[in-house]
Formats: C-alpha cells, sequence, structure tokens
C-alpha cells in the first residue's frame, strides 16, 4: 500500500475583503534622513536608513481598474491589483527582463510608495538610495534620476548594486561596518566569495576576488523565479488538465515556494 501523500492547504485567494488596501504610514522622519528603495522587477520595498526591515513591501504592478458604481477608471498600483474581485483592464510591471523600460508605470510606483510611506510633502526631502542590476543601462539609470529629481524634487540620489549590498551585509557584522569605511575592499571571510543573485526575470553570478566584485566577469542567466513558476504552471495543467481552472498564478507560486 502507497503511503499517503501529503495535502497542500492552499492560503485564500487575493481579495480586497481578506487583504484591503493599507493605508499610509505616520511620516515622522527628519528631514535629513535617507530613503532607501528597493525597486525590484517583482516587488518592491522602501523604508528609513538605518532599519532592520523595510516599512513597505508590495508587488511591482501599476495599472487601471474599474472603481465605484460609476466604473470609473482609476489607476492601481501594488497588491492590490492581484485581487480577484477588483476588475482590471490593465495591468503591468515596469520592467522587462529585469531592465526598467516602461516609464509611466515606474512613476506610478514611485507615486504609490511615497504616498504608503507617508509622505505628503510638496518634494521629497531625502535624499534616496536606490538599488538596481548588474550592469544596468546608463539610460535607464538616467531617466530614474529625471524623475526623482524633475517630479519629486529629491536633493541626492545614489545607486547601489543589490547583490553587492546584500554581499556586504551578509558578510560584516555590525562592529564591523561601523569600523571599516564603505569604500574599503572587503576582508577576512568576504575577500573570496561568489555571489548568486537568483531574481524573478533572470539571475547573476558575480565572482569576488581579493575583496572587490569582478563585474566583468559576471554572468547573466535568463531563467528567474517567473520562468520557473511559469513551466511549473505550464507541467501541472498538461499533467491535471482537469485541475487546469484550480490552478491559478498564486496556488502555482505557492507550490514553487
Amino acid at each position: 500500500m502507497a503511503p499517503p501523500t501529503e495535502v497542500l492547504h492552499f492560503p485564500p485567494e487575493p481579495d480586497s475583503k481578506l487583504f484591503p488596501e493599507p493605508g499610509p504610514l505616520a511620516y515622522s522622519a527628519d528631514a535629513g534622513t535617507p530613503l532607501v528603495l528597493d525597486l525590484g522587477s517583482y516587488s518592491t520595498r522602501a523604508g528609513w536608513a538605518g532599519q532592520r526591515d523595510p516599512a513597505v513591501s508590495f508587488r511591482t504592478l501599476s495599472g487601471k481598474a474599474k472603481s465605484g458604481t460609476q466604473g470609473d477608471i482609476v489607476n492601481v498600483a501594488g497588491d492590490q491589483l492581484l485581487c480577484r474581485d477588483i476588475v482590471k483592464t490593465a495591468m503591468r510591471s515596469p520592467f522587462d527582463k529585469d531592465v526598467l523600460q516602461h516609464l509611466d508605470s515606474a512613476e506610478t510606483i514611485l507615486d504609490y510608495t511615497f504616498s504608503r510611506l507617508g509622505i505628503n510633502t510638496e518634494r521629497v526631502q531625502h535624499p534616496i538610495m536606490v538599488t538596481e542590476p548588474v550592469c544596468a543601462p546608463n539610460y535607464t539609470r538616467g531617466r530614474v534620476y529625471e524623475m526623482l529629481f524633475e517630479c519629486y524634487g529629491v536633493p541626492k540620489v545614489a545607486f547601489g548594486i543589490d547583490a553587492l549590498l546584500a554581499y556586504e551585509y551578509n558578510c560584516y557584522t555590525a562592529d564591523q561596518a561601523a569600523a571599516a569605511p564603505l569604500t574599503a575592499p572587503w576582508q577576512g571571510a568576504a575577500a573570496a566569495g561568489l555571489i548568486v543573485r537568483a531574481g524573478n526575470a533572470c539571475s547573476h553570478v558575480i565572482p569576488v576576488v581579493d575583496g572587490r566584485a569582478v563585474l566583468a566577469s559576471a554572468f547573466r542567466l535568463n531563467v528567474g523565479g517567473q520562468r520557473i513558476s511559469d513551466t511549473l504552471s505550464d507541467s501541472l495543467r498538461l499533467r491535471y488538465p482537469q485541475h487546469r481552472q484550480a490552478l491559478t498564478a498564486s496556488r502555482v507560486s505557492y507550490i514553487k515556494e
């Protein structure tokens, strides 16, 4: 007799009643406090420098949806676009293969981010640190500069490769990070390593030699979490055609994770 198989109990499907739109946070940061913006192709995370966890986190999606009894079309961003009871007329990500392409959608994401953080001033009076993938095009970076400076009046903007920032964070203790300048080469166990960045649209492998990342030898693979989810969904639908309606995107992602 075959042993019983494990039964998966899926979480409830996204619904605006179960997952209501969160309100803005209380805005109490000083004007000089830097703002960290981790703008990813799957999710966006933002928060104040010095905090351990991001203040807000949501899916990097923007689009238009029908609202109210009159069916007015409004701009919507974040997790609400995943709710099954919201009538959507358009939905897109500002990224294409981990590269920021659709700037109108990116501006909607930025508006939503600052709104969630509770920033209600006329201009964003905080320096901003923006993460980016390896070898991001200068054109894309320039357009992000343009949006932040001209649309939001940001005083200062800096960019950093997300994989290198994560490597430094995980290889340094708090005391080591305070004692060593950020521009110095990595020391000790961090002086030689291999960074594997598994992203949503693609993955990167970056070697670290003699305390410095060798970006000229970095490798990009066009396989990420989204392709794995799509492949798993296709396989399950072929194997179990009677359950095609039940194999929603959220459930396939749950199985994958």
